[in-house]
């Protein structure tokens, strides 16, 4: 289901379904060998309705999204270094778009893939650089005024929601790593949690660093940081003692 929402999302199958039925070592093999086959053949069934209408109506095969290229290329192809290092520039699909004004979008999106891949390997000594500045833009850390300002203009909003989206989310971050140590110390099953926030991690690497990209792991962060709020709670409760 989420990944008809963010395409992308589709890498939590690979990742959580074979840890799940892994770890269930309390069930037999034969239904902990099933449960992965089950599980990808219902994401499968929640797929196919959409990815059949789109084989029908585009000259590309197009699964789930027509603009994961041309979002691939907004990040891979002018903000590999620079004042806007990390974050995303539409320079090159306008141009590109251009070019074949006569192609449909799974064409635009084949043809931006193509020329993204080309962009960043003309770019992988610059890779060390931009890939942490990405990880900064979307913690708003980076030239986080800049950043706020490109997303307030983006959403055709004023700045100050989006400071106070960031901000909130700044506040979280450290009580979510206090609830990591604390749920490792406690031999907790976090995996779960932690698969979101892995997934974020590896698109905004590749593509391109923005806030909202962090979204699909705030529920994660949220959690964890319940946690660090319990493990703060619990250690001035011994100090009180």
């Amino acid at each position: 289901v989420a990944a008809l929402v963010r395409s992308e999302q589709i890498v939590v199958v690979v990742i959580a379904v074979p840890y799940i039925a892994w770890r269930s070592q309390d069930i037999d093999r034969r239904t902990r060998l099933a449960m992965p086959v089950a599980a990808v053949a219902m994401t499968l069934l929640l797929l196919a309705p959409w990815a059949i209408f789109n084989s029908t109506r585009f000259a590309a095969p197009v699964y789930l999204s027509s603009n994961s290229g041309t979002t691939l290329l907004a990040g891979n192809c002018s903000t590999f270094r620079g004042a806007w290092i990390g974050f995303y520039d539409t320079g090159c699909t306008r141009r590109l778009v251009a070019s074949i004004p006569d192609a449909d979008r799974s064409e635009i999106d084949r043809a931006a893939r193509a020329e993204a891949i080309d962009n960043i390997g003309d770019h992988l000594s610059d890779l060390p650089l931009t890939v942490p500045a990405r990880h900064g833009r979307m913690l708003a850390v980076l030239h986080p005024s800049q950043t706020v300002g490109a997303v307030a203009t983006w959403h055709g909003t004023s700045a100050w929601p989006v400071w106070a989206w960031v901000v909130s989310f700044w506040a979280l971050v450290p009580l979510a790593v206090i609830g990591l140590r604390r749920a490792l110390r406690d031999r907790a099953r976090i995996v779960p949690l932690m698969i979101p926030i892995v997934v974020v991690i590896g698109v905004v690497s590749v593509f391109y660093g923005e806030p909202r990209y962090h979204t699909p792991a705030d529920l994660s962060i949220v959690v964890l940081a319940a946690g660090g709020l319990v493990a703060l709670v619990d250690r001035r409760g011994r100090r009180d003692a």
